[in-house]
């Protein structure tokens, strides 16, 4: 099934496009969507889409920070009665848990999870964006960071400050304009994208505290939707992504990333019937076909899936689809070709 999102995660980006000389029906159209696809609140669409429609926004328009601007045309309201639970809630711990049992009602690829740090009196919400065939979407990871950032602002009075903010890419632009934004540390290329906060921070008290009114909607949104805990295996599959290029995609570093010890880890994947090799193999074998389609060379898509010889990569892509990476182009190609001039 595909990932879906509603459509009220759109409001005002054809605003913003319009405002930068840009067209966009253009922008939509293609990203394989109408402008009546996102004209009704609580409506569905392609959360791929969407996605694409953030990125060529900002490559188009010459916007490195389109995902920062289009958050401030939003507020929580985009995520319809999650916001009514949230704006209710008791403290700032309750916010997070309705939030990581609700978002997917709203965002079928955002999960999630706040842990504390090891070594640290601070604590994460990790904001984990796992959009089917995007290796890589910076510019939604900072739509989603700055909505968390000033909805914790928002309902908190402002009382809420953020010690640290975690992004998985480099800067988009001028650095000084995080630190502008935020007015704490940013720090860039992190295995996690997030918002670390003072773990006292959790207690604070809201002024629009309803916990019976937070109760009900919360019980509709498990009744409609279902439960959305985050699983283990989710938030090390959130992980995974980002650092497959690097030489830090590893149990161990993982585990630090979680801020829990390996064996507790390794305990917690089989509790849920997986392990980390599993799911590390399950991600590597997405991202080969995805990137030999977009037309990477295997030596290029080796790199970027953590191999450290070509050959370990073909190894791998033999066993995953049963052939070789050129026949495998070949046939693609087949597809294509017998897709687009109707052949069955």
């Amino acid at each position: 099934m595909p990932q879906l999102v509603r459509a009220d995660a759109f409001h005002g980006l054809i605003d913003l496009v319009h405002a930068l000389g840009g067209q966009g029906t253009a922008l939509l159209r293609a990203a394989g969507l109408k402008e009546g696809d996102i004209a009704m609140s609580g409506h569905y669409v392609v959360r791929p889409s969407f996605s694409l429609a953030l990125e060529w926004a900002a490559e188009t328009l010459s916007c490195p920070d389109f995902g920062c601007r289009l958050a401030d045309l939003q507020s929580m309201h985009i995520m319809g009665p999650i916001a009514l639970a949230i704006e209710a809630a008791d403290t700032l711990e309750d916010v997070l848990l309705v939030a990581e049992s609700s978002m997917h009602a709203h965002d079928q690829a955002l999960t999630l999870a706040h842990h504390g740090l090891r070594n640290r009196s601070d604590c994460l919400l990790s904001v984990n964006l796992h959009v089917n065939g995007l290796a890589a979407a910076p510019q939604n990871e900072e739509l989603c960071i700055c909505l968390a950032f000033q909805i914790l602002k928002q309902i908190s009075g402002g009382a809420w400050q953020a010690a640290e903010i975690w992004l998985r890419h480099g800067p988009m632009g001028e650095p000084a304009r995080y630190r502008a934004r935020f007015g704490c540390s940013v720090i860039f290329g992190q295995p996690a994208a997030g918002l670390v906060m003072a773990s006292d921070m959790l207690g604070l008290r809201l002024p629009g505290a309803n916990q019976t009114r937070t109760t009900l909607i919360h019980d509709f949104l498990v009744g409609r939707f279902g439960a959305g805990k985050v699983s283990m295996s989710s938030q090390v599959d959130a992980l995974i992504s980002p650092l497959l290029a690097t030489n830090r995609c590893t149990h161990e570093h993982i585990a630090s990333c979680l801020a829990m010890h390996p064996r507790t880890l390794t305990r917690r994947l089989r509790q849920e019937g997986t392990t980390f090799l599993i799911l590390k193999d399950a991600q590597r074998r997405s991202a080969a076909a995805h990137l030999l389609t977009k037309g990477l060379s295997s030596a290029r898509a080796a790199a970027l899936l953590g191999y450290s010889h070509d050959s370990a990569f073909t190894v791998a892509f033999r066993r995953w689809y049963g052939m070789g990476t050129q026949a495998y182009r070949r046939a693609r190609k087949i597809d294509e070709y017998e897709s687009a001039h109707g052949v069955k």
